[in-house]
């Protein structure tokens, strides 16, 4: 018999692309790295993260690192009507509890128009529906508000917060967000 993890992990596997209304969800390819570039090099949509990557060639080991050596969960948010890679979204499981966390990102070209919602809809009611989980967790640091209020809109509640690192800051407070089936 599988553990909770081994049948998620294969549900991620089976559900590698997804539709909103406006958007396809699926894994990035090496074809995608100029618009993974414009997102992962703006300082400014990642101000919260990780450093903005200076060159092209950060952005393509970064991307092979990170999206495409392990791209289960992962997925490009591209536009329908252009094809063109205008962010990303992703669900990572836990080995040792029935809890996934969700990240998403959003070139600063694109925002404020409904994109990160659609697709965190789109995402968190798989993972709740379709997955075996107790809850789905977002961490955000606290002065985002932008990504809070999305989490909040999207069903998400404040669980949890708690001094966190990151190669940005060597201190922040970190807010945790649940989703519960």
């Amino acid at each position: 018999m599988l553990s909770t993890y081994q049948d998620n992990l294969i549900q991620l596997a089976s559900n590698n692309y997804f539709e909103t209304v406006r958007f396809y969800l699926k894994p990035i390819s090496l074809s995608d790295l100029l618009e993974y570039h414009g997102l992962t090099s703006d300082d400014e949509a990642l101000k919260y993260d990780y450093p903005a990557h200076q060159n092209l060639e950060e952005s393509l080991w970064m991307m092979v690192r990170w999206q495409l050596s392990n791209p289960l969960g992962k997925y490009g948010i591209y536009m329908k009507t252009t094809g063109k890679l205008v962010g990303n979204i992703s669900l990572t499981l836990s080995e040792e509890e029935a809890v996934a966390r969700i990240g998403y990102a959003v070139n600063p070209n694109y925002w404020r128009q409904g994109i990160a919602f659609e697709c965190l809809m789109v995402i968190s009611t798989f993972a709740m529906k379709q997955l075996t989980l107790d809850k789905l967790l977002a961490e955000v640091h606290e002065e985002n508000q932008p990504s809070i209020k999305l989490l909040e809109k999207s069903g998400f509640r404040e669980i949890a917060s708690k001094t966190a690192s990151s190669l940005r800051y060597p201190s922040f407070i970190e807010k945790t967000y649940a989703r519960f089936s």
